[in-house]
């Protein structure tokens, strides 16, 4: 098997040893749509679906592809099918929403990509809360994060800019206009060949447009924007991986109405190292924060060089990872319980099958 025929795909590394003398090909994952897939081959797209064996082996939802994934898939029948899902090296991942599932489960958005763009519109009121919530769940994937502000021709961007580089030294931002052109050369710098990138970002920050004009084609749906409050319709309805002209590749995601993070405890502490060399500096290595004397955090608080705003944003980040962490382990226990159910009903239809009682 030669992956050399992947590389424009956005492969890197090896195959794991225990596949190395399979005759299944190495393909990528394009699109999902209710357990089906459409798969980037050598000879080109087809759809595919889950082995029986893969289906069995998982427990959880990360158990099965998600757009971006290379995965190995027995291409010798009418249809593909996917035998094994290989090692991620990114994932972009959220916690599951109420009312759209298990509570506490985590839902992949993508898979082996190198950046994530993290679009915030300009021609709107831009929430810092909400950007450090998309920042951290980047940080979380692995991957190089940059901040792009959209419709840059609709409103100032300068002070925002500034703002961004002394919130997130280690992040670039930058300022583009997909309808005039404008940054669209210095956004270009991470769209080399073979890179695979996850742009995301709230509904109505022209994400979609973005792709268009990077594309220099209509590749993707549009929507207008409310001008009562700037929000937009979610235009995209499914992640899609999509080849760029370039040779890089991007997977548009959903606007993300409710952004729950599945593990940002490290995250959180790294996106606001200043709330964290403060805490170190506490009389009390197990200092809340509150009214315990020789706190650090709270003197900062007090004589302001600590910004009010961004410490609720650090706390409201570690209280809701407090809460997503009980539901997850909750709803595991009883994943796990409910497939050992499943499968003692099947050994014993089997006993009934063979012994006739």
């Amino acid at each position: 098997m030669s992956f050399e025929e992947m590389l424009p795909y956005g492969w890197q590394g090896e195959l794991p040893a225990e596949y190395a003398q399979t005759p299944w090909q190495v393909c990528r994952v394009s699109a999902e749509q209710r357990g089906l897939y459409e798969l980037l081959t050598p000879q080109g797209a087809v759809s595919a679906q889950p082995s029986g064996a893969l289906r069995h082996r998982g427990v959880l939802r990360e158990d099965f592809p998600v757009v971006g994934d290379f995965v190995l898939a027995d291409l010798s029948q009418g249809e593909a099918v996917i035998q094994a899902v290989l090692p991620r090296r990114t994932c972009l991942s959220r916690a599951q929403a109420y009312g759209t599932g298990r509570r506490g489960a985590v839902q992949l958005l993508a898979a082996n990509f190198d950046t994530v763009l993290v679009a915030q519109a300009l021609d709107g009121e831009i929430s810092l809360n909400r950007l450090e919530r998309y920042l951290a769940m980047t940080r979380q994937s692995g991957a190089q994060g940059v901040i792009v502000l959209t419709k840059a021709d609709t409103a100032p961007y300068d002070d925002l800019l500034a703002q961004c580089a002394q919130l997130y030294p280690d992040t670039p931002a930058l300022a583009v206009s997909a309808r005039t052109g404008f940054g669209m050369d210095a956004l270009s710098q991470w769209f080399a060949p073979g890179q695979t990138l996850v742009l995301t970002g709230p509904s109505g920050a022209g994400k979609s447009t973005l792709v268009n004009a990077l594309s220099g084609a209509q590749v993707m749906k549009t929507g207008d924007v409310r001008e009562a409050d700037a929000q937009g319709r979610h235009t995209t309805t499914h992640r899609e991986l999509l080849t760029l002209p370039t040779g890089a590749m991007v997977i548009d995601t959903p606007g993300i109405r409710a952004l729950s993070l599945a593990d940002a405890e490290n995250e959180a502490d790294e996106l606001f190292a200043d709330i964290a060399a403060l805490a170190a500096q506490c009389r009390f290595s197990d200092c809340r924060h509150e009214n315990e004397p020789g706190c650090a955090v709270r003197q900062a608080l007090q004589d302001g060089t600590l910004d009010a705003r961004r410490w609720k944003s650090y706390r409201d980040m570690l209280r809701q990872m407090g809460h997503q962490t009980a539901r997850a382990d909750l709803s595991f226990s009883r994943d796990r319980s409910r497939q050992g159910k499943e499968r003692s009903r099947t050994a014993r239809q089997n006993q009934r099958n063979k012994y006739g009682h």
